[in-house]
């Protein structure tokens, strides 16, 4: 069993690599410098696991980004290191690294990983890709793909994937220029709340909550 549990390298990498994200993002002049306007979203020593991680920053839902041994088996060792290290340290969106890449990039049959995601003991529930995950893989249609892998905690709309970690860096005047529908927009926030945010953050995200609302009511 331990062959085919849970290989969690690029969530891992992810952390690595997490502390570093705010200071890419102050690159943009369209987000909000967290230096001037917006204080730390967690506390970085009490509350910010993996989880609170992965929910701020992750597009998808973690079947869709998770690589079990039985996966990364279907590519040499020297090939998926290669692929697995290109993602460390902000040197590739780690939003790429999902299924979806890992076949395309590495030319991986439909009946290759079908074979792989049915053999007894691979599939966790909520944690590995199942067979019906396979035909969405290979639909090649890229809005179906990313609204049935979206992370919960991150708003799909209109073929764009919007996270709390955008949310949190952007402006209210940006979620005015994406035409982001208020209720979504709100309903989006509701499910923030499951995110350990310190208090000033949470403060600072109402408060841009409230802005939008006013923008949108005009």
């Amino acid at each position: 069993m331990k062959k085919f549990y849970l290989l969690l390298l690029l969530a891992i990498c992810a952390l690595i690599s997490a502390c570093s994200a705010n200071d890419k993002n102050l690159g943009n002049e369209n987000i909000d410098s967290l230096s001037d306007s917006m204080p730390e979203p967690f506390n970085w020593v009490e509350n910010a696991g993996g989880d609170a991680l992965r929910n701020y920053y992750n597009m998808y839902e973690i079947e869709f980004t998770n690589f079990p041994i039985g996966i990364l088996e279907l590519v040499s060792e020297e090939s998926r290191d290669i692929w697995i290290d290109s993602f460390k340290f902000g040197k590739r969106d780690l939003n790429e690294a999902t299924i979806l890449n890992f076949i395309n990039e590495f030319n991986i049959p439909k009946e290759t990983l079908v074979e792989t995601v049915t053999k007894e003991g691979f599939y966790i529930e909520d944690f590995t890709i199942s067979a019906k995950d396979v035909d969405i893989i290979y639909s090649n249609d890229d809005y179906l793909i990313k609204s049935y892998f979206v992370n919960n905690f991150s708003l799909f709309y209109n073929g764009e994937i919007y996270t709390p970690e955008w949310f949190y860096t952007h402006t209210s005047d940006d979620y005015v220029k994406e035409n982001l529908p208020p209720d979504e927009v709100l309903a989006a926030f509701e499910k923030f709340k499951d995110i350990p945010f310190t208090d000033e953050a949470r403060k600072a995200l109402d408060e841009k909550l409230t802005s939008y609302s006013g923008k949108t009511d005009e």
